[in-house]
């Protein structure tokens, strides 16, 4: 390798030119035409779409001695940062009420911040689990068409209506809450 390497120094600085063969002509993109006719009819397709239901995962059981050593270890960090707070507040008021005060007024918009946050992805969580019952009774394919009828019924029982786009919002257009004197007369 290093002979050709000293080979290469011995040539002179020259440009080199590789001759190579032009590459095949693609083939031409042959794309779907449309075709304009005088009738204007909506399209429907020849046979119901099929719908391939996914298999659900058995549920598979937890362990209990995991989730009980999960248990422990959050009641172990839980608890030693209410004895710390509890530390901390202390010797706040040591310093003096107002140091004191201010450090309870923290410490209870701490908890209350993370209890608004708990209780939105609780919530949440509980939404998902219904969205998850939808999407399960809806899972299969060889539902009859009165059995879809209900189960469709049964969704729409639980989703809000749209008052449809010229009706009054409850709040204003911009969501603002509307004042007496906003209402129409």
């Amino acid at each position: 390798m290093s002979d050709v390497l000293r080979e290469d120094r011995a040539l002179p600085l020259a440009p080199r030119v590789i001759e190579a063969e032009p590459p095949e002509a693609p083939a031409p993109f042959i794309a779907p035409r449309v075709l304009v006719t005088d009738r204007a009819e909506p399209i429907v397709p020849s046979e119901r779409a099929v719908v391939v239901a996914i298999p659900s995962e058995p549920a598979r059981r937890r362990d209990r001695v995991v989730s009980l050593g999960i248990a422990g270890l959050a009641m172990l960090v839980g608890t030693w940062m209410v004895v710390d707070v509890a530390t901390w507040v202390s010797s706040a008021f040591d310093h003096g009420t107002a140091f004191g005060v201010l450090a309870a007024a923290a410490v209870a918009a701490g908890v209350g911040g993370a209890g608004v946050l708990i209780a939105r992805e609780l919530a949440s969580l509980l939404r998902l689990k219904s969205v998850e019952a939808v999407r399960h009774r809806f899972a299969d394919t060889d539902l009859s068409p009165a059995r879809t009828r209900a189960a469709v019924a049964e969704v729409l029982a639980v989703v809000p209506r749209d008052p449809g786009p010229g009706a009054p919002r409850p709040g204003g257009a911009d969501g603002a809450p509307r004042s007496y004197g906003d209402q129409a007369a």
